[in-house]
C-alpha cells in the first residue's frame, strides 16, 4: 500500500468518528476513535487497519466506561502512536484546528477510505409496506459537523469523482442524501470494504418493489 493510498484511508475514518490528538507537550499527532462495545468487531477491524498500514502491527484497544452516557454502558477506544503521516493528513485536513472540506481533501480519498467514512457516518433509511416489503430506502451520509457551503462540497465532489448525486439537505443538522439508484452506484464503490457487522448498512434489494429500484433519485423525498 502506498502513501496515497494511506491517506485515503487516514482522511475517511477522521471524516467519520475518528480525531486526532496531541500530547500538550508533544509535537506530533495521534489518531484515535472510541465506539460502543456493540461495535467493537468494526473497531477492532478499523484500529487493525491503521496500525498494521502504519506501523506493521495488531492494534491495541481499550475498554472503558462510556462516560455521559447510558449508566454501565462501555466503549471501544483506540489511540495510535504518533506517525509522520498522520501530521501530513493533518495538513490536508485541518483549518484553524478544525476539520475543514476542501477538494484536495476529498481527492484523497479512495474507495477504502469512503467504505470507511460512510460505516462510521452513513445509515440507509427505509420505510416499509405492512407486509414488510420496502416502500422506500435513502442512503444517508450525515454531514452535519460541517457547514452548509462544505455539503455542497462534498456533493459537488461526489458528483465529479464518482457521477453520484447526493442531495444536501440544509437542515439546522445538515446532511447528504440520495435514492436507490444513485445509492446502489455509491455501494458498488465501497461494498467489497463493508464488514459483515455493518452490511445492515447497504441498501436492501431482496425486500424492495420493482417500483423502488425505479424511482427517480432527482426526486428525494423525506422519510
Amino acid at each position: 500500500m502506498n502513501n496515497k493510498e494511506k491517506k485515503g484511508i487516514l482522511i475517511g475514518t477522521l471524516l467519520g468518528d475518528s480525531s486526532l490528538f496531541k500530547h500538550p507537550q508533544g509535537r506530533n499527532f495521534n489518531i484515535q476513535f472510541t465506539h460502543s462495545v456493540a461495535q467493537k468487531d468494526y473497531a477492532t477491524y478499523k484500529a487493525n487497519i491503521i496500525s498494521q498500514m502504519l506501523f506493521n502491527e495488531k492494534a491495541k484497544l481499550f475498554e472503558m466506561p462510556n462516560y455521559g452516557y447510558k449508566k454501565g454502558s462501555r466503549t471501544i477506544m483506540y489511540r495510535s502512536r504518533v506517525h509522520n503521516l498522520i501530521n501530513s493528513v493533518r495538513k490536508i485536513l485541518y483549518r484553524d484546528k478544525k476539520k475543514t472540506i476542501t477538494y484536495r481533501a476529498l481527492d484523497c480519498l479512495t474507495p477504502q477510505g469512503l467504505a470507511l467514512w460512510y460505516m462510521d457516518d452513513g445509515c440507509t433509511m427505509r420505510r416499509y409496506y405492512p407486509d414488510g416489503g420496502i416502500h422506500r430506502q435513502h442512503v444517508k451520509l450525515s454531514t452535519c459537523s460541517f457547514s452548509i457551503s462544505e455539503n455542497f462540497a462534498i456533493a459537488y465532489y461526489f458528483k465529479k469523482r464518482w457521477n453520484i448525486n447526493f442531495h444536501v439537505r440544509p437542515y439546522q443538522w445538515p446532511y447528504l442524501t440520495c435514492g436507490v439508484k444513485e445509492g446502489l452506484k455509491f455501494q458498488s464503490i465501497i461494498k467489497e470494504y463493508i464488514i459483515p457487522s455493518m452490511q445492515y448498512k447497504l441498501i436492501d434489494t431482496t425486500k424492495c418493489r420493482a417500483s423502488t429500484l425505479m424511482m427517480d433519485d432527482d426526486i428525494v423525498h423525506p422519510i
